[in-house]
């Protein structure tokens, strides 16, 4: 899969993820949920007075899905990483307000 290129893509995957949260398949449900408690670099994205939260694993790579996700073996959050904070410039930062 190819790595993200722009914010507008990153803003896509992040709504993406989100919408898995509140989804009518348990399935979609249990991802999100599986995928954000495990996740090291998190991308955190404010909206409307509202935090959306998501995996760098899932935003870096463009045009994700949880089909998608599932099926990439090779991802890897490192590289997703490096290059969201290309995009976004650098942001890695505790936040003890979200947590």
């Amino acid at each position: 899969m190819e790595l993200v290129n722009n914010e507008r893509k990153i803003v896509q995957n992040v709504l993406e993820f989100n919408s898995y949260r509140n989804s009518g398949d348990e399935q979609e449900r249990q991802f999100y949920s599986d995928r954000l408690r495990g996740g090291w670099q998190i991308v955190c994205l404010p909206r409307n007075g509202q935090y959306f939260f998501c995996p760098s694993r899932f935003a870096g790579y463009a045009n994700n899905t949880l089909t998608r996700h599932n099926a990439f073996s090779e991802k890897h959050g490192g590289e997703t990483t490096v290059r969201i904070n290309r995009i976004l410039g650098p942001g890695i930062a505790e936040n003890t307000d979200i947590e």
